[in-house]
């Protein structure tokens, strides 16, 4: 059956798809109707060794908990429940239940860690209150409509409010649209190419590249995997809503039939895998012969590490066939300010990106794929806004003044490529931030597209 394009991924499409990671057989699905108003889908995925619990349209196809990971080497910040009580919870039509489970994330106060034992005890009953009305506002928002909300009120409340998660993650996430990172995998989506199967989004993260490729001219129908539940589903409403989610592990066996995909996109996570040889021939189960982006990729040589990285040269070896193709991430964002494409770019050797941080492997099928030129500017795609790493202030006469500013000096070094081609500071006038917010691309308006000063995001993104 064909793939949907220009509208939402259908959930009967992902089941033609799906596939138990365990004994390789097809899926039954039984619907379990839990008496939401809102929501997706609820139920059990049957095969012939085991069930698999579905929340809100999210099919669980793993056997550890559904908590919160750490991304670099998978360390648990937050032990969530098992599929197996999700499984109880949603035959009992407690489908609400299994999804706070999932993402009402305890209250955490670092300073309790400085509190005497003897008194402690006090502070974890009041934490225990706490953690109680924490599921009480949960239960609240999703009851009501989805639309209520944006992206950016749930990366607040999952890395900002008292969460366990580590870490400036609020703004590694919520600034991705501009971020170098971004960019330089946007130069290089000219290798997937059309065709009505999904592409695959390989931890895909709360989606933002999923929403770049399918609201792109291509109209990809794409399914995300990952390991956090709460990535997945912040995702599915307000990232990429035209695309489907699995939770599962991405470098343990898939959960996919052979032959489904059209291409594999990976981003920021191929040397967080341990098992690099497992997640490729899994790709190549899954998309044999097709294109494969492994995007910013760390590389052993070049400090600090994390993950697992490897030299250029042993991702060569792990690569194995020699038509991959390894860039540096330097190379492709010049190549996207510029709008060339990286099909000039000749084949070269791994000791000429030996100094390079970040790596990007392409495999551009079998036979090879030329890379399509991209019209437009990709970082436009969507809802135009005021890139949110600007502060905005009105000044005389009405116009805005527009200063670029970094959350915190973790980030601004982690992306101090970004000083490179956004401007310090502009000024714009109240016509053109009128047509911004109108979303109508005046010759003003593109201009500060081509600035990067305005860029697109998914329709409910950035609160109002």
């Amino acid at each position: 059956m064909p793939f949907a394009t220009n509208q939402e991924y259908a959930w009967h499409e992902l089941l033609d798809i799906l596939q138990c990671p365990s004994c390789r057989r097809s899926f039954l699905f039984q619907e379990i109707d839990q008496g939401l108003q809102h929501g997706r889908e609820y139920g059990l995925l049957k095969c012939g060794c085991t069930q698999y619990p579905v929340v809100d349209g999210i099919p669980i196809l793993t056997s550890s908990a559904v908590g919160a990971y750490e991304h670099t080497r998978g360390g648990v910040e937050y032990q969530g429940p098992s599929p197996e009580e999700l499984t109880r919870l949603v035959l009992a039509r407690r489908g609400l239940d299994a999804l706070l489970r999932c993402i009402a994330f305890p209250i955490v106060f670092k300073r309790l860690l400085r509190i005497p034992p003897r008194r402690l005890w006090l502070s974890r009953r009041v934490l225990e209150i706490l953690a109680g009305l924490r599921r009480f506002r949960f239960r609240r928002r999703c009851m009501v409509s989805r639309e209520v909300f944006a992206a950016e009120d749930w990366f607040d409340v999952f890395f900002r409010q008292h969460s366990p998660l580590r870490g400036d993650m609020f703004s590694y996430f919520f600034y991705r649209f501009s971020q170098p990172r971004h960019l330089a995998t946007l130069q290089l989506t000219g290798y997937l190419p059309a065709g009505k199967k999904p592409l695959l989004d390989l931890a895909c993260g709360f989606g933002h590249l999923g929403h770049s490729l399918a609201e792109s001219p291509l109209a990809h129908a794409v399914v995300g995997v990952d390991r956090n539940f709460f990535g997945l589903w912040t995702a599915q409403y307000w990232i990429a809503p035209k695309n489907r989610f699995v939770c599962a592990d991405a470098d343990k066996p898939l959960p996919f039939a052979n032959d489904v995909f059209k291409a594999v996109l990976c981003s920021d996570a191929f040397h967080y895998f341990l098992h690099k040889d497992l997640v490729l021939q899994e790709i190549t189960r899954c998309a044999p012969r097709q294109p494969v982006l492994l995007a910013r990729v760390g590389n052993k040589l070049a400090e600090p590490n994390e993950g697992f990285e490897l030299t250029p040269e042993a991702y060569a070896v792990v690569c194995g066939d020699p038509a991959w193709r390894i860039f540096g991430e330097n190379e492709l964002l010049r190549l996207y300010l510029s709008r060339n494409s990286a099909g000039r770019l000749a084949p070269r050797g791994t000791a000429k990106v030996e100094h390079e941080k970040w790596l990007y492997l392409v495999y551009p099928g079998e036979p090879p794929i030329s890379p399509q030129f991209q019209v437009g500017w990709p970082h436009a795609t969507g809802r135009l806004q005021i890139n949110p790493i600007f502060k905005v202030s009105r000044i005389g006469d009405g116009n805005r003044r527009l200063q670029l500013r970094f959350p915190s000096q973790h980030y601004a070094s982690e992306n101090k490529e970004m000083t490179a081609y956004l401007p310090s500071e502009i000024t714009i006038t109240d016509g053109t931030y009128q047509q911004v917010k109108a979303n109508v691309r005046s010759p003003e308006v593109e201009s500060l597209i081509k600035q990067m000063v305005v860029i697109g995001v998914p329709e409910r993104y950035t609160r109002a």
